[in-house]
C-alpha cells in the first residue's frame, strides 16, 4: 500500500474485510468432520451427512463438494492408520 508521499507501507495480518459468517461455519463444519473421522468408524458419507444436516444454505456452499470431502475423511483415516502402526511398531525391535 503506498501513502500520500509515494512510502510504503507494510502491515502484517491485517484484513480489509470482515471474517464470513459462512466461513466461519464451514471452518466449524470441517473440523467437526475430521474429529467424527478419527472418533468414530462410520462410512464416510455417514461422517459427511451427520455432520452437515443442521447447517444453513450459506454454509453449506462454503463447504468443499463432496469428493473433497471424502477424500478429506480418507487422508485422515490414512494419517490415523499410520501413526497408530508406528506407534505399535515402536515397541519392536526392528531387523537390522
Amino acid at each position: 500500500m503506498a501513502g500520500a508521499n509515494h512510502e510504503v507501507v507494510k502491515t502484517i495480518n491485517m484484513h480489509s474485510h470482515e471474517p464470513s459468517a459462512a466461513q466461519e461455519a464451514e471452518d466449524k463444519i470441517v473440523t467437526k468432520i475430521k474429529k467424527s473421522t478419527i472418533e468414530t468408524q462410520e462410512l464416510t458419507c455417514q461422517v459427511i451427512n451427520e455432520c452437515t444436516q443442521n447447517s444453513d444454505v450459506a454454509c453449506q456452499g462454503a463447504l468443499p463438494n463432496q469428493q473433497a470431502l471424502k477424500k478429506l475423511i480418507r487422508r485422515k483415516r490414512n494419517e490415523e492408520k499410520s501413526s497408530s502402526v508406528e506407534s505399535y511398531n515402536s515397541g519392536f525391535p526392528r531387523n537390522s
